[in-house]
């Protein structure tokens, strides 16, 4: 969970700091830890406390099971049937998209 919270999430802001046509926000809950939100639009990526207007999309997911799919070892549909992870919200497909700009190593 350290890893994701303090190094990978923040990493990917700096590196994706170019405005993204369509904004998407998606409320990150890693398992033990609070609740963190991750906003795409004109001003980049941003990684910061949950709250304000309601995210497109919530995930629910262990912090093992996140790493495994940052570096794509395993599918999303995997990961969710082994119910490792969960999404819901208004439209719970955001939820892919900051998979989608993880660099892959």
């Amino acid at each position: 969970a350290l890893v994701l919270r303090a190094f990978l999430l923040p990493m990917l802001c700096i590196t994706n700091a170019a405005p993204f046509p369509a904004p998407w926000s998606v409320e990150l809950r890693l398992a033990g830890q609070e609740a963190r939100r991750l906003d795409a639009g004109p001003a980049g990526l941003r990684y910061g406390p949950a709250g304000g207007p309601t995210p497109d999309a919530r995930l629910w997911i262990r912090p093992s099971a996140m790493l495994l799919l940052a570096w794509r070892r395993r599918s999303l549909a995997s990961v969710v049937l082994a119910r490792q992870a969960l999404v819901w919200g208004r439209r719970p497909w955001v939820a892919t998209r900051p998979l989608a700009i993880i660099p892959e190593v």
